[in-house]
């Protein structure tokens, strides 16, 4: 993250060491049902009624990646998940010292949630392949 990038926490968020751009959820460029269209997209979110996604839309705050920033790294701890907005996102994990791109990700997908589910470290690295957004959801709201 460049060190110029403004921090607008909202209330019930929390920072992680290399703490991405922030946005309030309410301020997004994504206004109103866009917001829920967003957690329809997503498999993940589609068996929740509109109710439990708003909740969870409460607990969240948008963030912001450049180009080439590192969103999770692999053989951290999962501390919060992210749900896609805008742009891809790169999955690569190190097999020998070499790098394996396992996937590339982009609107709807979910990232971070494989750490939180099984209380292990992150199984693999997500890196920003262009300017991405992303709702991000916090570990106590996610179990």
């Amino acid at each position: 993250m460049t060190p110029d990038k403004k921090d607008e926490s909202i209330p019930g968020g929390s920072a992680e060491s290399a703490e991405p751009a922030e946005m309030q959820v309410q301020g997004s460029e994504d206004e109103g049902g866009g917001r829920i269209r967003l957690l329809e997209d997503s498999e993940f979110f589609r068996a929740l009624d509109p109710q439990e996604q708003n909740q969870l839309l409460d607990s969240a705050r948008w963030v912001s990646f450049d180009a080439d920033e590192v969103l999770i790294t692999e053989g951290d701890e999962g501390e919060c998940f992210y749900l896609l907005e805008k742009g891809e996102v790169e999955v690569s994990t190190a097999n020998q010292g070499r790098k394996v791109v396992l996937a590339t990700l982009s609107r709807g997908a979910i990232i971070g949630e494989v750490s939180l589910y099984s209380n292990q470290p992150r199984t693999a690295t997500v890196t920003a392949m262009e300017p991405v957004s992303a709702l991000r959801f916090e570990n106590l709201e996610f179990r």
